[in-house]
């Protein structure tokens, strides 16, 4: 007569995944629980800030109908880092319920800036900085070049001109979105030496929008530094910290051709920048208009 042995193992979540449906890389819940002990509790690095008006919201929701959401959580010895959920886990805290958790294996890649990135507090110097810390690659290279900045400037470049010096278009959105490339960092260190003499003449060298419209410019095809050395010592004063782009590079185009006996140098019309009409155009379109109703 046969007997059965008695099944003594320890039934788990992992008991019933099936391997052969996730990538090596994909996260997996392997425990999930509720507890009152909030103490166990720790913020995963770069949450965005806590919004407490959201949380109490939240919480009153959960003192009528109960507490059906969970915290997503990685497990470091007896502590539970909570990367996704922290309002949730706030408000459980605010109404007196329990607290729902999802314990997985890792947090999943980027998850924090592909989670985040279209809230305002998610900016894009945090996203740098959680980029930084998950020791992404391309944000090690962006940062050592604004460091690198700082050396020879005296005074670092930002975050966007940095990003649009390296891969020579307008690249935020790409950057948070993990779809940015770094294009070519000698031709960006180029023009950050020419940077270099203007700086000697206008604290705002290094300042974003004056950096992007002074690429703009560099970029055209027409832009000789050498010839900028010389008209900085007098035509500096034409060069303007201004809101628009197109401003900055008439006043970069003014200060190149300041007092030049040569052929003037249309920066303008080669960054594809249309101009606005002066007094004079307007009046003398306005002479023209009369003359054509005359006849």
């Amino acid at each position: 007569m046969s007997t059965k042995t008695k099944e003594t193992s320890t039934l788990t979540i992992e008991s019933f995944i099936d391997s052969s449906e996730y990538n090596t890389n994909d996260p997996i819940r392997i425990e999930c629980g509720v507890t009152t002990d909030k103490t166990i509790f720790k913020p995963y690095f770069a949450q965005r800030p806590l919004n407490e008006e959201r949380c109490k919201k939240i919480a009153k929701e959960m003192k009528k109908h109960g507490n059906f959401s969970a915290v997503d959580c990685v497990k470091k010895g007896r502590y539970l880092y909570v990367w996704d959920g922290q309002h949730v886990l706030r408000a459980a805290e605010l109404a007196g319920k329990p607290i729902n958790y999802d314990v997985y294996n890792k947090v999943p890649e980027y998850i924090l800036s592909i989670k985040n990135g279209n809230t305002k507090a998610w900016t894009l110097e945090v996203t740098h900085n959680y980029f930084l810390e998950m020791a992404d690659p391309v944000a090690n290279e962006v940062q050592d070049f604004i460091e690198y900045t700082g050396t020879i400037l005296k005074r670092p470049v930002k975050l966007t001109a940095a990003l649009r010096l390296l891969s020579g278009i307008y690249s935020n959105q790409h950057y948070k979105d993990r779809n940015y490339k770094i294009i070519d960092r000698p031709k960006a260190e180029k023009i950050v030496k020419c940077l270099v003499d203007i700086a000697k003449y206008k604290y705002f060298a290094t300042d974003s929008k004056f950096v992007s419209s002074f690429q703009l410019v560099y970029n055209s095809g027409l832009y000789d530094h050498s010839v900028m050395k010389k008209r900085l010592r007098t035509g500096h004063m034409q060069l303007h910290n201004q809101l628009k782009i197109k401003d900055i590079v008439k006043g970069i185009e003014n200060c190149y051709n300041y007092r030049s006996r040569s052929e003037y140098v249309d920066f303008m019309s080669a960054c594809g920048i249309a101009r606005n009409k002066t007094r004079w155009d307007n009046d003398t379109n306005m002479r023209l208009f009369e003359t054509i109703n005359e006849r």
